[in-house]
């Protein structure tokens, strides 16, 4: 009896095992049908089993056997048809053995299974194959009940035996069906804890696998002293490899990383056999075996990780391609918008809600503010002193536009700072404000930019223009001055020359010497108009400075002394020696008047070699070169910072009333730049002023001959007839004069299409002399022109009032024309006609 109870005991441990089977099946949980046929065919093969070893105890008409759990489960696991199916199978053996209660035996299965099922309906399991506690108490309850019933209609049913006899089957087939029901209630509890917990493991795994494929990760493994690694699909498509066994010798492992990364990738991993992987993953590349360069990180795990040395490493190779070269595309975008921001010289800088509070501030923004980043920070943190670097007239514009954009309002505005050595820089901001969803103003963000070369070229352009304006203004007055000037002038030396009366001589003297005076006024108008006749020549500065000095102290008080400095081996400059003398006296003469109580004028030249890098950080306006610099300093009171720019504007003046004329630093910086060079000024209030004059050297010049005796003519020709064009009748005049008394014949004409047909009728015409600025469309470049395509040999005199008239670049000029600015002395006149005619006559002595 033994054997068959340990025999239907195994058999229903047996049916736990195909449940499990079942239940681990996922292509089974596909299809729900199919997968309860399958819980049916697996019990019913169980009961079918159980029943062909069913036993009997003698005494008992009944046969024993465990097939009621499995039948009752397999109607609540299986449904219906599950339970029916298992239910056939079982009925099957009865038919087979043709027991003598095969329809009891037959229809108790079907019970069994369609009470399971039932069971099933009445208590839903949430997770099949889940039993509840109250489902697993009514499939042991149902199934004694069912058994002891069926054991009552079959003693009923058999042949007469005794009532202990039917008792003892009752009750024995009632406690089969319950202890194989409570056997397969804990079989199926088990399968199921052991299959769900592997379904998780696999899901568990199936995930990890998709998240380490989504994330490019891969694993791999190697155990100490062992050669090779072995490794999952993950790190497989991270190298490139279809086709693998999961393990690779290291040296080829090794090959697949850049030869110029392997040494970091050794030192990370000599670390992590030391039993100390490094906390952050390890970063290199590596080349595929389709070429392709992908970068890695390798993440570290040892066993054990106590410290001590590996036995054994894992591994997880994370491909950061994608995010790596992101990072770089970033960097390189944040490097040119950086290089961008620096050429542009744009300063960056953010504000929180709170003004004061400076969240950010880039280099160049400080550097705009004269300071560096931190110094800035720490000063706009102090509220008081927060505008303490802005000029004061400019912090209302500050503090207007600060208030806008703390209330949401974009603003551009501009203003001055002063810097800690007490420069002034001009600086543009412009703000944008940043506001959280309910509108407040949460951060302020904000761009600088330096100005101040734009702002001191605009006022030295606009310093231009008004010169210019009143430089052509001046220009046209002395133009007309000059042909006033050269009537009274002509007159007057006219008178002269032939006057007997001695008292009036000495009144026709006295206008005269006024009248030169005018002649030198407008050359000092012309010389601030940059228009002035220089004359250029070589010159040695030293030498001039010793010869003006001689009698200049003469004219200084004895409070005032010089000192000189004067470079021994000096360059020549090539200038106009009596405008470069003119604008040494004005600049000593403005020294003496600032330094009412005494002082001390120093005069220093020096040689020096301007580059580029010099101009640009002195801000001088001057090409590249060598140059001549003139140093005039002194102690006297000094200019104010807000009165330096406007010192070299026409007519201004911080004299007293009828002590100067505001002309003389505007003249002086005339000169200098009409001569190729630059003025520059610096002063302090109470310590002094220096001005610095450059000058460009003539170190390529040629030297002139010393002492060279003037070029004697051996005649002077009074003989000729000459053609004068001027379109002032006046002046026209006393020039036809002035060369009739000569003993000159001259034709007149005032516009240069009179003169154009006078030549043409007149039998000769020995020598042109015309002005250069007249009425009708002949001009004097114009008339030389047309006369020369008649007369190619003919000598000319140009006469003109304004001396760019005669440095205009006139094609129709020949070096051999000789050129007067008016008003001309007589004996300049007929010395420039007479030199005129003579290079005339030698020029056709020499083609004879």
């Amino acid at each position: 009896m033994l054997v068959p109870i340990l025999q239907n005991t195994g058999l229903l441990f047996l049916s736990g095992i195909g449940a499990y089977a079942i239940f681990t099946l996922a292509k089974l949980k596909e299809n729900e049908g199919r997968l309860r046929l399958w819980v049916g065919v697996i019990m019913g093969i169980s009961a079918f089993l159980i029943s062909s070893n069913s036993f009997t105890i003698e005494g008992i008409p009944v046969q024993l056997d465990a097939k009621a759990g499995v039948l009752v489960y397999a109607g609540y696991l299986g449904g219906p048809a599950g339970g029916l199916l298992a239910a056939g199978l079982s009925a099957v053996y009865h038919f087979v053995i043709g027991e003598q209660n095969v329809w009891i035996g037959t229809l108790m299965c079907g019970m069994l299974a369609l009470f399971g099922s039932g069971v099933a309906r009445i208590y839903i399991s949430p997770v099949w194959p889940h039993v509840p506690g109250r489902a697993t108490f009514s499939l042991i309850v149902g199934a004694g009940t069912i058994q002891f019933a069926a054991a009552l209609i079959t003693a009923w049913n058999g042949s007469a035996v005794s009532t202990q006899s039917i008792a003892v089957s009752v009750f024995l087939l009632a406690l089969t069906a319950v202890l194989s029901t409570i056997i397969m209630s804990v079989t199926i509890s088990y399968a199921n804890t052991i299959a769900s917990g592997l379904r998780k493991d696999a899901e568990t795994t199936l995930r990890l696998r998709l998240a380490a494929s989504a994330a490019n990760l891969g694993v791999f493994e190697r155990t100490v002293n062992s050669e090779f690694i072995t490794f999952d699909k993950g790190i497989a498509n991270i190298l490139g490899i279809e086709k693998h066994d999961g393990r690779m010798h290291l040296k080829r492992w090794l090959n697949f990383i850049f030869k110029e990364d392997l040494s970091i990738a050794l030192t990370s991993s000599a670390k992590v056999w030391q039993g100390e992987p490094p906390r952050e993953p390890t970063l290199f590349r590596i080349r595929r075996t389709d070429t392709q360069t992908r970068y890695v990180q390798a993440h570290w795990a040892t066993e054990p990780n106590d410290g001590s040395p590996a036995q054994r490493v894992v591994g997880i190779y994370e491909d950061v391609t994608v995010s790596v070269e992101a990072q770089q595309k970033k960097i390189k975008a944040e490097t040119r918008l950086n290089t961008a921001v620096r050429i542009a010289g744009i300063g960056l800088y953010t504000f929180g809600s709170d003004v004061g509070n400076c969240t950010f501030c880039s280099d160049l923004h400080a550097a705009h503010m004269g300071m560096t980043p931190d110094a800035f920070q720490e000063m706009v943190a102090d509220h008081s002193n927060s505008l303490k670097h802005i000029h004061k007239d400019d912090q209302p514009t500050v503090l207007d536009a600060i208030r806008r954009v703390k209330h949401g309002q974009s603003q551009t505005f501009e203003y001055r700072v002063i810097h800690p050595n007490g420069g002034i820089r001009f600086i543009r901001q412009i703000e944008e404000p940043v506001s959280d969803e309910n509108g407040n103003v949460i951060e302020i963000i904000g761009t600088s930019l330096d100005l101040t070369d734009l702002r001191e070229a605009e006022m030295r352009l606009r310093q231009s223009q008004r010169i210019e304006a009143i430089g052509t203004l001046t220009g046209g007055v002395a133009h007309d001055f000059n042909n006033l000037l050269a009537v009274i002038l002509g007159n007057l030396e006219l008178w002269l020359e032939t006057g007997k009366e001695e008292q009036g001589k000495k009144k026709i003297e006295t206008a005269y010497k006024a009248a030169k005076r005018g002649a030198d006024l407008t050359t000092n108008l012309l010389s601030f108009s940059r228009q002035a006749p220089l004359q250029p020549a070589r010159l040695d500065l030293n030498t001039l400075f010793e010869s003006t000095l001689d009698w200049t102290a003469r004219v200084l008080p004895a409070t005032i002394s010089i000192e000189e400095t004067l470079f021994a081996d000096l360059w020549d400059i090539e200038a106009d020696a009596a405008s470069a003398e003119n604008a040494i006296i004005n600049l000593i003469l403005n020294a003496r008047d600032a330094m009412s109580e005494g002082g001390r004028i120093k005069i220093e030249t020096a040689n020096i070699e301007l580059f580029d890098d010099d101009i640009v950080s002195s801000g001088l306006d001057i090409a590249p070169g060598p140059y001549v610099v003139v140093t005039i300093s002194d102690t006297g009171h000094g200019i104010a910072p807000e009165k330096i720019d406007q010192v070299f504007e026409p007519f201004y003046t911080d004299k007293p009333r009828g002590k100067g004329s505001g002309l003389g630093l505007s003249m002086v910086q005339g000169f200098v730049e009409q001569s190729g060079g630059t003025i520059s000024l610096t002063s302090e209030v109470g310590t002094g002023t220096t001005f610095k004059l450059y000058f460009k050297a003539a170190v390529d010049a040629a030297p002139l001959p010393e002492d060279a005796p003037p070029k004697q003519r051996t005649s002077k020709p009074t003989q000729g007839t000459i053609l004068v064009v001027e379109d002032e009748p006046e002046v026209l005049k006393v020039i036809a004069m002035f060369l009739e008394s000569a003993g000159y014949t001259v034709l007149t004409a005032k516009t240069g299409s009179a003169a154009l047909e006078t030549f043409k009728s007149s039998h000769r015409v020995d020598l042109l002399l015309t002005d250069v600025v007249m009425p009708g469309r002949l001009q004097g470049g114009s008339l030389i022109t047309a006369i020369r395509q008649i007369e190619p040999d003919l000598p000319c005199v140009i006469l003109s009032g304004y001396a760019a008239d005669l440095t205009s670049g006139d094609n129709s000029l020949k070096s051999t024309d000789i050129r007067l600015v008016k008003p001309v002395s007589r004996t300049a006149l007929l010395d420039a006609v007479a030199t005129a005619l003579e290079l005339k006559s030698q020029t056709d002595g020499a083609t004879l």
